[in-house]
């Protein structure tokens, strides 16, 4: 049998279909454990520098200096202790971005894929 015909008998036989699932399978698990791993210390401390400067270009570049009424120290306040009881970094991102959704402005987004 020349080579040829047994890749070909390899291919048809399913093996290959099965392989490619097997690693499509094992890929998306190390995908899915490297995002559901817990926060380090240095990451918890990356994701409230984050959350700080996302509060400080609020405070100094927000339109309306009285926040149209809301208490902007208290919602990140609440923000940060949430960053406290964080498991992961996806939950830590959505926390950063749950305070900029708060103030309910269009104005306001929170971009995290930047370029």
């Amino acid at each position: 049998m020349n080579p040829n015909q047994s890749l070909s008998k390899f291919i048809w036989n399913g093996n290959l279909l099965k392989a490619a699932v097997v690693i499509f399978a094992l890929i998306l698990f190390g995908i899915s454990t490297t995002f559901a791993q817990s926060l380090s210390r240095i990451e918890r401390g990356q994701a409230k520098d984050m959350l700080n400067a996302v509060r400080n270009e609020i405070k100094n570049k927000y339109y309306d200096p009285t926040f149209r009424g809301l208490d902007l120290e208290a919602r990140f306040r609440i923000a940060e202790e949430k960053l406290d009881k964080a498991v992961t970094l996806g939950q830590a991102f959505g926390i950063i971005a749950q305070a900029v959704l708060e103030l309910n402005d269009s104005h306001t987004t929170l971009d995290l894929l930047q370029k």
